[in-house]
């Protein structure tokens, strides 16, 4: 994450906060974030530093005059006018981060040697969020390389319950008394 989308969402978040408008905001990122993940013209837009920045503005606000915040509008507006159109995607996560750190949520993957049943998950999630204290999203994902067991990866920490991180403690343990 770039130290520039960093500071032009924070500053977002923090307007945002101010003006009581955090929900508002964050769907309309998500719905502009939508629109540069399916519209390969868009991208390119945002990307191609030959287009100068009024254009870019201009069409920003021909887009999305009607559809979004004035709060949100004039952030593009700015982002254009700065020329940081490029970092608009690195924007749009790092606010959504923001929002999750406020309300207390934490992302975090949840891997198994196969699929892990739903009441598996939420299970897990339950006791993560005893743990942390704080309300956990987890997203299931296969690992072919665990025999068995799981492993959760929530931001920096990593919790290895799988069948061959148990084997291996076991191994050091009779190894290394």
């Amino acid at each position: 994450m770039s130290r520039i989308a960093i500071r032009y969402s924070k500053a977002l978040f923090e307007t945002a906060l101010e003006k009581k408008k955090l929900d508002l905001v964050l769907n309309d990122l998500k719905t502009i974030g939508d629109l540069v993940e399916e519209d390969p013209q868009f991208a390119q837009l945002l990307q191609n530093p030959l287009i100068q920045a009024a254009w870019k503005k201009k069409i920003i606000t021909d887009i999305f005059k009607d559809r979004v915040d004035d709060l949100t509008l004039r952030f593009l507006s700015l982002v254009m006018q700065k020329k940081r159109s490029e970092f608009l995607t690195e924007i749009i996560t790092n606010f959504a981060e923001r929002i999750d750190e406020y309300n207390g949520v934490v992302n975090g993957e949840l891997y198994g040697a196969g699929v892990i049943a739903p009441d598996q998950t939420d299970e897990i999630r339950a006791k993560l969020e005893t743990l942390t204290g704080k309300k956990i999203r987890l997203v299931s994902k296969t690992d072919p390389d665990l025999i068995g067991g799981f492993v959760v990866k929530l931001r920096d920490t990593v919790i290895d319950l799988s069948v061959r991180c148990q084997l291996e403690k076991l191994r050091n343990k009779l190894v290394f008394g």
